[in-house]
């Protein structure tokens, strides 16, 4: 088969990009493949994502984002099968099946007359019961759910030689949904002393645009005098031993957030919150959105809600290494759930039926 693929956001490497990436990395074993998009990207998907497009074709994006509808029809229309991630527009599609990624609230189409009848041709995915449950409000729609995966060998690790370290891991941008590494930083600051006396903390993201600047050069400053570092657009080699060393992994998208009135502010799923457990690394995240699908408070990590209860499970990390110990492991258990072979199965599944 013939299978086109497009991201408006190629160039921010997100985790909706490594999502189509898997999936065409998966379909390339058997399918023919083409990306739309420039060849830039193969590059940027072995840095960040160790992802390898060897057996992948490219074609313009325009064949995509053309406004002439006759051009749209003629380039389209060779694709058996199209998966194409919104940006919060949809199209009458012209290949033989077609597949709407739908990452956030924010991406969700208006239920409009018009958009309603280009949705009759196209088969909504999501990445978790989060996402799917506002879809069927808002669309009065059933979509497919298919989570993330990650390749949970890769992250695997001798849990006995962890260092002291608490791990955040999040794009730096404000808009959307601010992962809140200030408030991270606040709360390992400011309890220093009292609690986190000889551990360190880790901030890594990817930075794309000019307030990603500011935000980073915002949070050094904040941090300034306390072991915090900042990283920003490292690679996935640097980012896969942070995971390996960290003990704790902290996560705060949509702590302090009205997440019924704007569900875009939490966090869509959590790949990095799978990934640092794929390490062994204990999660705490922040009780909304999609990370609710991946950790079971009290049994492979903890949710929490407000900063008291935060801090509260913290020290309860902190004051017994046996607890730990054995989140750890419940939590490395729990992200096989999400592998790769899981994933590729249900790819498997929903392409062919």
């Amino acid at each position: 088969m013939k299978i086109g693929i497009f991201s408006p956001y190629w160039q921010i490497m997100g985790g909706g990009e490594k999502y189509l990436l898997d999936i065409a990395q998966y379909l390339s074993r058997k399918d023919e493949i083409y990306i739309l998009s420039n060849e830039n990207i193969k590059e940027k998907a072995n840095k960040f994502f160790n992802i390898k497009l060897d057996r992948i074709h490219f074609l313009p994006e325009e064949i995509i984002q053309t406004k002439n509808m006759l051009k749209r029809l003629t380039g389209l229309r060779q694709f058996d099968i199209l998966f194409y991630m919104t940006d919060g527009s949809v199209f009458f599609p012209f290949s033989r099946k077609n597949f709407l990624i739908l990452q956030s609230p924010n991406h969700i189409p208006p239920s409009t007359f018009f958009n309603r009848l280009k949705l009759l041709n196209w088969k909504t995915v999501c990445y978790s019961q989060f996402i799917q449950r506002i879809i069927e409000k808002r669309l009065n729609l059933v979509p497919i759910t298919l989570p993330p995966a990650i390749d949970v060998d890769l992250f695997k690790c001798d849990t006995t030689s962890k260092k002291n370290i608490i791990l955040s891991v999040g794009r730096f941008f404000s808009h959307l949904h601010n992962k809140r590494h200030d408030f991270l930083v606040d709360v390992f600051t400011k309890n220093y002393k009292g609690v986190f006396n000889g551990w360190k903390l880790i901030i890594a993201g990817g930075l794309t645009d000019r307030e990603g600047e500011k935000i980073v050069d915002n949070l050094k400053k904040q941090s300034q005098g306390y072991p915090v570092e900042i990283l920003a657009n490292i690679p996935f080699e640097k980012l896969k031993s942070l995971y390996q060393e960290a003990k704790i992994y902290w996560h705060a998208a949509g702590f302090a957030e009205d997440i019924e009135a704007h569900p875009e502010k939490a966090e869509h799923f959590g790949i990095t919150t799978l990934e640092a457990m794929a390490a062994g690394t204990v999660p705490l995240v922040f009780n909304a959105g999609g990370v609710k699908d991946i950790v079971s408070d009290g049994k492979n990590g903890y949710l929490w809600g407000t900063e008291e209860e935060f801090m509260e499970k913290n020290r309860k990390l902190l004051q017994d290494g046996k607890l730990l110990r054995k989140l750890s492991e419940s939590s490395r258990l729990r992200a096989e759930d999400f592998s790769q072979n899981k994933f590729y199965e249900k790819v498997e599944e929903i392409v062919t039926k």
